[in-house]
């Protein structure tokens, strides 16, 4: 079987017409999204972390995210810290 490599340079987030964005085409559609869902101080780039912080493992984030060493993983991790909490139930 041969082996997996990287790939680099897939789009994944799409105009309406299927093309790539613009660098400021993208910023002016994520400005209005966040406007719209009235998320304030939002970063495109908030999303990666987040998805490094969802992980129970770093070894499992260092995998999501592509990261070639655990140091960087551990620096998205730390950065977004959360404290988990479950959801409790009306008395």
């Amino acid at each position: 079987m041969a082996s997996l490599k990287s790939v680099k340079g897939v789009t994944v987030l799409h105009t309406l017409e299927g093309g790539k964005f613009t660098y400021s085409g993208f910023r002016s559609a994520w400005i209005r999204a966040c406007e719209r869902a009235g998320v304030k101080n939002a970063h495109f780039h908030d999303l990666r972390a987040k998805a490094a912080t969802e992980e129970e493992s770093a070894q499992e984030a260092q995998k999501k995210l592509g990261h070639a060493t655990e140091s960087m993983t551990a620096h998205y991790r730390k950065a977004h810290e959360i404290t988990r909490v479950r959801p409790f139930k009306k008395v």
